[in-house]
């Protein structure tokens, strides 16, 4: 890949652009921190970790509370589609995770099957 840079002075302030990537920190990634913290602070994600268990078959290196935070993040975020927040959340998935000492982000395929396999009668409807 070949890198252009284009240059501009305009009014004393020189602006340089490249093609090189350089990701935006999402807008939402503090409000998820915060309210993965509070999770972790009120004990929220202890009682998710003990007191909830999904019946299916293999986990794999994810349990529950990955999903959730998952989850969380996603209806913090505000975007439409999941496919959306899985672009956003590709550049701080670590520190998403990390709020709640995970070392693995599931992708997206693997929150599909998940929630497939959550029983409709599981779900309380607002």
């Amino acid at each position: 890949m070949m890198s252009e840079t284009i240059g501009t002075t305009v009014a004393g302030i020189e602006l340089t652009t490249n093609e090189q990537a350089n990701p935006v920190t999402p807008n939402w990634l503090g409000e998820v921190l915060l309210v993965g913290e509070y999770w972790r602070k009120t004990d929220l994600l202890e009682r998710l970790q003990t007191q909830v268990r999904v019946n299916r078959g293999r986990m794999g290196q994810y349990e529950v509370c990955d999903f959730v935070l998952l989850l969380l993040a996603y209806a913090i975020s505000g975007l439409d589609t999941l496919q959306s927040f899985f672009e956003q959340l590709q550049s701080v998935q670590s520190i998403v995770m990390s709020v709640w000492q995970r070392q693995h982000c599931p992708v997206a395929s693997t929150l599909s099957r998940f929630l497939a396999d959550i029983e409709p009668t599981a779900l309380y409807q607002f």
